[in-house]
């Protein structure tokens, strides 16, 4: 049992390791880190790698996708229902094909539909307006737009944004860090926020 634990006790430090260093590590530098041989670190990722995200690049340094990584995040009913509300007016003001949305409010039904059915039924609804929703007016791309800036934020990476000015005529296009992606008050579009380099600022 205490050997169980002692085991359990390294393969979440692994985790938090991997989740820390982003640009990956060598086998060797973690098993120096968590105190422990090289084969039980080998051990130890090829285990955890059946359930997280882990993977090993050309450079044979090993690293958690954390687009992938499942965070584990325990809501009570009051939140649950703040996140089913923000989801609605989204779904209400944009309409738009964004399976990511569609599958986490699957979820948050599960959680909640052996002890309040109906509240779990809205949640669903609003699922499906994700997952059937066909616009014509070229929304359609919102989805994969913020499926690539959540990945920029996630890997503190810097995305080319092309913007047409409407006050100036023309296209430009800028390298920016997002932070942050929220609908437009005034009709179907999203902005971001993030930090642009050229103007050392932060811009929407």
């Amino acid at each position: 049992m205490k050997r169980a634990i002692v085991r359990s006790g390294r393969f979440k430090s692994l985790e938090m390791l991997l989740l820390s260093h982003p640009e990956g590590l060598a086998r060797a530098e973690i098993a120096r880190r968590l105190a422990v041989s090289k084969p039980t670190i080998s051990r130890d990722i090829d285990e955890l790698s059946s359930e997280l995200p882990i993977w090993e690049d050309d450079s044979r340094k090993i690293y958690l996708n954390k687009v992938a990584y499942l965070n584990e995040v325990h809501l009570n009913s009051e939140e649950i229902q703040a996140v089913s509300i923000a989801s609605r007016l989204l779904c209400r003001k944009i309409r738009f094909h964004y399976p990511a949305a569609a599958s986490a409010l699957r979820k948050l039904s599960s959680v909640v539909e052996e002890y309040a059915e109906d509240f779990s039924r809205t949640i669903r609804r609003s699922a499906d307006i994700f997952d059937t929703a066909v616009p014509n007016d070229g929304s359609e791309k919102y989805g994969k737009f913020i499926n690539t800036l959540t990945a920029a934020m996630v890997n503190k990476k810097a995305v080319k944004i092309t913007h047409y000015s409407i006050r100036k005529g023309e296209t430009d296009s800028h390298l920016l860090h997002p932070y942050h992606v929220e609908p437009y008050a005034e009709g179907n579009s999203l902005h971001v926020l993030g930090f642009m380099p050229e103007i050392n600022d932060i811009r929407i």
